[in-house]
C-alpha cells in the first residue's frame, strides 16, 4: 500500500511539474517574404509530458498574418498587429490567451513607423504606435492602446507624451537573420554628450541616461539601438556606420546605474533581454571560414519550401549577409559574467532565462539546461517537434 502510495505521489509531482505543466512555446514571424495571401501564423504550444507539444491557442492564423510583434515578459504579454484587418491582439501569457482585440484607428491614412510596448506611469501596460502621415509630416505623433482588457477599444486610444518612453519595455532580436523581428529602438547618438535622441515635430525625445563617450571612443560613425530596456538593464547596440562597421554591446545596469562594455565575444550579434539577463546570438559575415551557417544538413526539406508556419530558412539564410556559427553568450549585468552556449546549430536561439534556467531550441529541437558557477549543466532534450522550428518565443504560465 505504501508503495502504491508513494508512485502515486510520484506521478503526480510530474504531472504538476512547473516545467510540463507550463512552459510554451510561441511561433511567429513578420518576415516580409511570406507566402500569399496573408504571412505566417503566430500559435500557442504546451510542453506536455513525455516530452511532445500540444496546440493550446492560435493568435493569429496565417490566412491573416503577422505585421509585426512585441513582447513583454515584465508585462507577461505579446501584442501582435495583423497584415489584412489591421487588427491589434493582446495576447496574455497566464491566460494563454487573447485578451483584447482592437482596430487601428485613422487606418489607412497612417502609416505606424513603429511601436513599442511601454509600462505608462498614468495608463499603466501600453502599446505606443510611432504614426506618421506623409501628406503632412508635422503631425507625426505617438498613438497608445491602452492593454488593459476591460477598458473598451473606443476609449483605448489617445495620443501619448514622447517622454513615456523612458519606460518602454523592449526585447530585442527574436530569431536568426531576424525571422523573428526586432523589438527595439533605433536613436540618434550625440557625440559630444552621449545623448540617445528620437526626434518628433512637437520635441525629440531623450533617454534618462546618457551613453559614456568612451563606449564609442573610436567609431567614425556611430549608430545606436536600444536593443533591450527593462526594469533591470538596458542594453544599446553601437554600430560604426564608417569604414570599420564595427559592433558593440553595452549595458547599463539600472540599480547602481553603471555602464558594462559587454566583452567581443562575435564580430556581428543579435541580442535580447530576459530580466538581468541578456542572450547574445553571434553571427560574422560570410567568409571562406564560414560560408554558411552551422548545422545547414539538419535543416529538413520541409524547411526549404513554403510553409504557413514560418519563412524559408534556408533561402533566407543563402541571402542573408551574415552566417552563424551556432553560439550563444549570456551576459549577467549583475555580475558582468558571460557563459558561453555551443549549439553548432545556426538556426539556435534562447528563448526564455526563468531563474537559474534556460530555455533554448535548436533547430527542431527545445533544450533546458541549468545556469551553473561558471558555465552551464549538461543540456536536458525536452523535445523534438516541427513546430519548434518556428518558436521564437516562451513563457511559463503563472
Amino acid at each position: 500500500m505504501r508503495r502504491h502510495i508513494g508512485h502515486n505521489l510520484a506521478l503526480a509531482s510530474i504531472l504538476v511539474s512547473p516545467l510540463f505543466a507550463q512552459l510554451h512555446l510561441i511561433t511567429g514571424s513578420p518576415s516580409p517574404d511570406e507566402p500569399p495571401p496573408g504571412g505566417y501564423e503566430s500559435a500557442v504550444f504546451r510542453l506536455k509530458p513525455g516530452g511532445s507539444l500540444a496546440r493550446v491557442a492560435t493568435i493569429v492564423p496565417a490566412a491573416v498574418g503577422s505585421d509585426w510583434i512585441v513582447e513583454s515578459q515584465g508585462m507577461r504579454k505579446m501584442v501582435i498587429g495583423d497584415k489584412i484587418e489591421t487588427s491589434i491582439f493582446v495576447f496574455d501569457f497566464d491566460k494563454v490567451g487573447i485578451v483584447k482585440q482592437c482596430d487601428e484607428p485613422e487606418f489607412p491614412n497612417w502609416a505606424n513607423l513603429d511601436r513599442w510596448l511601454v509600462d505608462s506611469q498614468a495608463r499603466g501596460p501600453v502599446l505606443a504606435l510611432d504614426r506618421g502621415n506623409s501628406i503632412h509630416p508635422e503631425s507625426q505623433h505617438l498613438l497608445g492602446m491602452v492593454l488593459d482588457p476591460s477598458v473598451a477599444c473606443d476609449k483605448s486610444f489617445a495620443k501619448m507624451d514622447p517622454g513615456e518612453l523612458n519606460h518602454a519595455a523592449l526585447s530585442g532580436v527574436s530569431g536568426v537573420a531576424e525571422i523573428g523581428g526586432r523589438d527595439w529602438m533605433s536613436l540618434a547618438l550625440h557625440r559630444n554628450t552621449g545623448k540617445l535622441e528620437l526626434p518628433f515635430p512637437q520635441g525629440s525625445f531623450f533617454f534618462d541616461q546618457n551613453l559614456p563617450l568612451e563606449m564609442f571612443a573610436g567609431m567614425e560613425l556611430p549608430w545606436t539601438h536600444v536593443l533591450v530596456n527593462n526594469s533591470e538593464v538596458m542594453a544599446v547596440s553601437i554600430t560604426d556606420l564608417g569604414k570599420s562597421i564595427e559592433q558593440r554591446l553595452v549595458v547599463l545596469r539600472k540599480r547602481d546605474k553603471t555602464w558594462l562594455r559587454v566583452p567581443k565575444v562575435s564580430e556581428k550579434f543579435a541580442a535580447r533581454g530576459f530580466g538581468a539577463w541578456v542572450a547574445i546570438t553571434a553571427a560574422q559575415a560570410k567568409s571562406a571560414l564560414l560560408p554558411e551557417s552551422a548545422g545547414r544538413q539538419e535543416w529538413a526539406t520541409a524547411r526549404q519550401t513554403a510553409r504557413s508556419s514560418g519563412p524559408n530558412i534556408g533561402l533566407r539564410m543563402d541571402d542573408y549577409p551574415l552566417a552563424y556559427p551556432g553560439l550563444i553568450y549570456l551576459c549577467d549585468a549583475r555580475t558582468e559574467q558571460v557563459r558561453t552556449l555551443r549549439t553548432n546549430q545556426g538556426d539556435s536561439e534562447i528563448l526564455l532565462v526563468d531563474g537559474e534556467t534556460i530555455y533554448y531550441r535548436a533547430n527542431d529541437k527545445l533544450y533546458s539546461a541549468a545556469i551553473a558557477e561558471k558555465d552551464f549543466a549538461e543540456p536536458k532534450l525536452l523535445a523534438t517537434d516541427e513546430a519548434i522550428r518556428d518558436a521564437h518565443w516562451a513563457f511559463i504560465k503563472r
